[in-house]
């Protein structure tokens, strides 16, 4: 298996590949029509066929990015990398299972004191009546 790196390096390469074949072929398209107007006429019919050519390879390079791309994600989902960030996502998440087990239980304590606080609010309100009464 690779790393998410080396997927990424390898994906970036071949897409460089690509893209470096489409601008040729672009350029390639751009001269026709430049030496077509330069020559002060329209283009001849062998480059026509040549444009439409050129247009249809690259629309294959636009299906071949699409493929790569589909390649890539199957790549990166066997990486050697997912599998230890999916290991450090568990373990993170089983600590924080803990912690929040942990924060219920001292959420249910702060519950019992608020509750005795309250509690002995009111006692210490009856206190304060009773020694009024008193002489």
């Amino acid at each position: 298996m690779s790393t998410i790196e080396e997927v990424r390096k390898a994906f970036k390469e071949q897409l460089a590949g690509i893209a470096e074949l489409d601008q040729a072929l672009a350029a390639e398209r751009k001269k026709i029509k430049v030496m077509a107007f330069k020559a002060g006429g329209g283009l001849k019919p062998s480059e026509i066929a040549r444009c439409k050519e050129i247009a249809a390879t690259r629309l294959e390079l636009i299906e071949a990015q699409k493929v790569l791309a589909l390649g890539t994600i199957d790549a990166l989902e066997i990486a050697d990398d997912v599998d230890d960030l999916l290991k450090e996502i568990g373990f993170i998440n089983d600590q924080l299972e803990d912690d929040l087990k942990k924060l219920k239980t001292i959420e249910a304590y702060a519950e019992k004191v608020a509750s005795f606080a309250a509690s002995a609010e009111k006692l210490a309100q009856k206190l304060v009546e009773l020694a009024a009464k008193l002489p």
